[in-house]
């Protein structure tokens, strides 16, 4: 079941909302995510020094990061982006939430 559902929302985030899958960095582990079915996309830059991810569950959007050396670091929830559209409710609501989270604006510094 999780399979289906996680194979369901890769297929709508990348093939159909044009959105890359994975993390933006290097970290290669796990720790500190959530125990649940999401699916990992990549957003266009990491707002600490270190790496970050957006993840898509059936009902929510949520970004994590994890301070370099990654090795030494787990993933926590970037606090900075909690805002009202979190949770969605259907596709519409999905691509808002993942174009704030994944395409927040760095200002004139990566210009």
């Amino acid at each position: 079941m999780d399979t289906e559902i996680r194979e369901k929302i890769k297929k709508i985030v990348k093939n159909e909302m044009g959105f890359q899958l994975g993390i933006y960095g290097e970290c290669q582990h796990t720790i500190g995510l959530p125990n649940e079915t999401y699916v990992m996309v990549r957003p266009n830059y990491s707002p600490i020094d270190g790496a970050c991810v957006v993840l898509v569950t059936p009902t929510k959007c949520k970004k994590y990061t994890c301070k370099y050396p990654s090795a030494y670091n787990e993933w926590n929830l970037y606090e900075a982006d909690l805002y009202e559209g979190d949770n969605y409710r259907d596709l519409h609501e999905l691509k808002e939430a993942l174009n704030i989270l994944v395409n927040e604006d760095p200002g004139f510094w990566l210009n």
